[in-house]
């Protein structure tokens, strides 16, 4: 697997429509990028540590969906709410693996959605 993924930072947008503003990037470890020498800059964004939520999900393509993410729309979200979980901070969903067919469609994937929780 490699060590750095793709991942969408899913941040409030403070607006109703729509709900939540999405910023596609990369994704790593801080362990990580010490053990493999990855430069660090002021680019960077870091997660706190503590308690998170942590959604892992294998289906279809519509799940990686930025549009349908930006609404709130994601099994991710109905389960914060079944749960009574509020997010911290910004959430975070690590592209994992893409699935393609032989002739080169989209079959979806397997990704985990990071999400900080309020106390």
């Amino acid at each position: 697997m490699p060590v750095v993924k793709s991942a969408l930072r899913v941040t409030p947008s403070g607006a109703d429509n729509p709900p939540y503003a999405t910023q596609w990037g990369l994704i790593l470890r801080s362990s990580l990028a010490r053990q493999f020498d990855i430069p660090l800059s002021d680019a960077l964004v870091g997660m706190p540590g503590g308690k998170a939520f942590v959604y892992h999900f294998v289906g279809l393509e519509r799940e990686f969906g930025i549009d349908e993410i930006a609404r709130g729309h994601h099994p991710m979200f109905e389960r914060m709410e079944k749960l009574g979980l509020r997010a911290a901070g910004d959430a975070y969903l690590v592209v994992e693996m893409k699935l393609t067919s032989a002739n080169g469609k989209r079959r979806g994937g397997s990704g985990r959605f990071i999400v900080p929780i309020a106390d």
